[in-house]
């Protein structure tokens, strides 16, 4: 989940898929992960709906109960690490726990950097796919503000590997720290990594087996 008020929050529901399978005759990898619900909290073009963080955890669970007042299981939930920062009382992720909804600090890494790959690298590396050619991230029609503004982020210009912040990127944090939470090809190799006079090089150490 993307925090906000006074600008919109986004929380999406995600589940992975636990094997290949086909849906309208295309392929779901294994170890895709689905966003198959959202809550976008606004009540204009970027902005927000002003709710405490009460308000908005209530209507959580009330998004995750059915009509018998059976609570779907989430496994883990992650939340902008911003939303956790105490200024005066109970943090916004001590709130949601208070009342149901529990939450870990999301990885907001938005850049790579040696040997780590970063958010957004996360995403391009799913939205690119796999060997195949088929895509790690899914979104069913109904999330409309996570595909109406996905296409839409621009690269800052300062820092061309990052988004521009000015713009209405809430929901792609979302999706960015969904995609932290289950990272693949998160180890980038830097040029020291295959220096022929590294100890672990020169006598391939990597190779060894038991």
């Amino acid at each position: 989940m993307d925090w906000g008020s006074a600008s919109p929050f986004s929380l999406g529901w995600w589940v992975v898929a636990q094997d290949d399978f086909i849906h309208d005759n295309r392929r779901i990898p294994k170890n895709a992960i689905i966003r198959y619900r959202e809550w976008y909290g606004a009540s204009g073009p970027n902005k927000g709906l002003k709710l405490p963080a009460d308000a908005v955890a209530k209507e959580v669970v009330r998004r995750e109960t059915d009509g018998r007042g059976f609570r779907e299981p989430i496994a883990y939930g992650i939340l902008d690490p911003a939303a956790f920062a105490v200024v005066s009382g109970p943090s916004v992720g001590e709130t949601f726990a208070r009342h149901g909804v529990y939450f870990r600090r999301a990885d907001n890494s938005r850049v790579s950097t040696p040997k780590r790959m970063g958010g957004w690298d996360q995403v391009r590396w799913r939205l690119k796919g796999d060997e195949d050619g088929d895509p790690l991230i899914f979104f069913v029609d109904h999330c409309r503000d996570a595909i109406r503004t996905l296409p839409m982020q621009q690269h800052d210009d300062n820092r061309p590997e990052d988004l521009d912040t000015e713009g209405e990127d809430h929901a792609v944090d979302d999706i960015r720290y969904a995609c932290m939470s289950r990272p693949f090809g998160a180890r980038i190799e830097a040029d020291e990594d295959l220096n022929p006079l590294m100890i672990r090089n020169a006598f391939k150490l990597d190779e060894l087996r038991d």
